[in-house]
């Protein structure tokens, strides 16, 4: 019975076809997420409020990973896309503002300004050094 089901979209799959998100929910998402009984379960209506981008995350890096285990990239971004009913956002990640330029300095342990616990080294010192130069700073 389950291969009936699939075969029609397998073999849309391999012909190359974009992967149908309301199937592919219908198939895996609906029975939590149009249940009312599941209680913590996002509704089909929380889900809207939500990004593709989000969606994506919590299916293959979330707490959704296991349900989207099997899922090829094509399919989750089809589930986000239906669930959310929004278009993937075009921003750039590197477009992003007030973010440092160059290469970040190396962390120095104990020759730094820079504290790394709560004794700043293994002995617990406690203790401050004056550094020569100040600490490189980022600027926006």
């Amino acid at each position: 019975m389950k291969f009936a089901i699939l075969a029609p979209f397998a073999l849309l799959t391999l012909m190359g076809a974009e992967p149908d998100g309301s199937l592919l929910y219908t198939q895996r998402c609906s029975v939590c997420h149009d249940s009312k009984s599941m209680e913590r379960t996002p509704s089909r209506e929380e889900l809207k409020k939500r990004t593709p981008e989000s969606v994506v995350d919590a299916l293959t890096k979330g707490v959704m990973r296991e349900q989207g285990k099997g899922l090829s990239d094509g399919e989750v971004r089809a589930v986000a896309k239906f669930v959310t009913g929004k278009e993937f956002s075009a921003a750039d990640i590197s477009e992003v503002k007030g973010k440092c330029e160059g290469t970040p300095s190396a962390i120095v342990v104990n020759d730094s300004a820079d504290w790394n616990g709560w004794g700043r080294d293994a002995a617990n010192t406690r203790f401050q050094p004056i550094l020569a130069s100040p600490p490189q700073t980022c600027r926006s």
